[in-house]
C-alpha cells in the first residue's frame, strides 16, 4: 500500500490541471480508510487464507498479523507504520532515480522512473532468483520501462543492478566493525534492552 502511494503520488503530481489536487486526496483519503478498516478486511480474509494454509509459517504469520492489529493502539502504530514505509519506498525508489543519473540517464519522467522501479521490486518477491538476482532485477526494470512506454533498457538495468549490489556491499563494510565491536562485548543490542 505504502509503495503504491509513493508510485501514485509521484505520478499524479506529474499530471497537469485539476488531477494534480485531486488524486493525492483521494490517495490519502483511501490509505486512511484502509488503515481503518485493515482490521475488518484482514478478518474476513483469515477463514480463506487459514484454510488454504492450514499450519505452518504462513498461518502463524497470519494469526500474529491479525493480532497486532487489533492491539489498543493500533491506530496510532499503523499510522506510524505507514508513514514509516512511505517513506522508505520514497528513498529506496529515489535510490534508483540516482543510480540512472550517475549512468547519464537524465531524460526520464521521475513517475516513470518510480513506476519501473516498483515493478522490479515487485519481481523481487517471486520466489525465482538467479545469483545475487541477476535476470530477476532485469527483467522487472526492463517490463516496468515497458509499460510505461521506454524501450531499451537492458543495458542500463544490468548496469543500475551491478551498482546497487556494489552500494551493498560498501554498506554491509562499514557496518563490520560495529557487528565486531558487539561481539566482542558477548551481548546483542536486544539482550542490552531487556537488561536495562
Amino acid at each position: 500500500m505504502a509503495m503504491g502511494l509513493v508510485v501514485s503520488g509521484v505520478a499524479a503530481f506529474s499530471l497537469s490541471g485539476l488531477m494534480v489536487n485531486v488524486v493525492p486526496m483521494i490517495l490519502v483519503v483511501l490509505s486512511g480508510l484502509l488503515i481503518v478498516f485493515l482490521p475488518g478486511i484482514l478478518s474476513l480474509l483469515r477463514g480463506p487464507i487459514l484454510s488454504l494454509f492450514r499450519t505452518g509459517r504462513p498461518a502463524s504469520w497470519y494469526v500474529d498479523l491479525c493480532d497486532s492489529v487489533r492491539s489498543p493502539d493500533r491506530k496510532a502504530r499503523l499510522s506510524l507504520g505507514l508513514l514509516v514505509s512511505i517513506l522508505a519506498w520514497g528513498c529506496k525508489l529515489g535510490m534508483f532515480t540516482c543510480l540512472l543519473v550517475s549512468l547519464g540517464v537524465r531524460d526520464i519522467p521521475l513517475w516513470k522512473i518510480f513506476f519501473a522501479s516498483a515493478v522490479t521490486d515487485l519481481t523481487m518477491a517471486l520466489p525465482v532468483h538467479g545469483l545475487m538476482s541477476m535476470g530477476t532485477v532485469e527483467t522487472g526494470w526492463v517490463a516496468g520501462f515497458a509499460v510505461v512506454g521506454i524501450s531499451g533498457m537492458v543495458e542500463v538495468g544490468f548496469a543500475v543492478h551491478l551498482l546497487w549490489l556494489a552500494l551493498a556491499v560498501v554498506i554491509s563494510c562499514l557496518c563490520v566493525p560495529w557487528l565486531l565491536v558487539l561481539r566482542g562485548s558477548g551481548t546483542t543490542g536486544r539482550e542490552r534492552r531487556l537488561d536495562g
